[in-house]
């Protein structure tokens, strides 16, 4: 008798990251849509542009345009560092990322946008970026 080896099947990585981003979309637009008083269309230009300002970091981080860690340093840093965190949101500090990334290279995505006043509570948000950091490996 042969000896029978066991296949791991895994889907491809691409595959793997649009179903992460699925997940958090819909964990996002649900929460957005809970907190807040937007159209249909407005929730999903919110969701999207997060989203994609978060990928868009991630690349940064990846290829060393900046620190390799920022969004986890951030959310570190918050959470150390903010004396009323419902004063002091999460959110907030994300906010001055943004500002930073528009400052620094000017681009239409980063420059200020409504979804940057929304409410959306510090541990969802928290949630949110933590799972986009391992959802969107080193594969850029």
């Amino acid at each position: 008798m042969k000896g029978l080896k066991k296949k791991r099947t895994r889907e491809d990585v691409s595959t793997e990251v649009v179903k992460n981003l699925f997940t958090l979309r819909r964990t996002l637009m649900d929460t957005i849509h809970e907190k807040n008083e937007l159209s249909l269309d407005e929730l999903k230009e919110s969701v999207q542009r997060i989203l994609d300002r978060l990928v868009v970091i991630r690349v940064a981080e990846d290829r060393g345009v900046i620190h390799s860690e920022s969004l986890s340093k951030m959310i570190a840093t918050w959470k150390e560092t903010a004396i009323k965190k419902s004063v002091r949101t999460l959110m907030r500090d994300l906010k001055n990322l943004f500002r930073d990334f528009d400052t620094a290279y000017n681009s239409k995505l980063f420059e200020e946008h409504f979804c940057e006043d929304l409410k959306i509570d510090n541990k969802t948000l928290e949630n949110i970026i933590s799972k986009a950091i391992r959802a969107l490996p080193h594969i850029f």
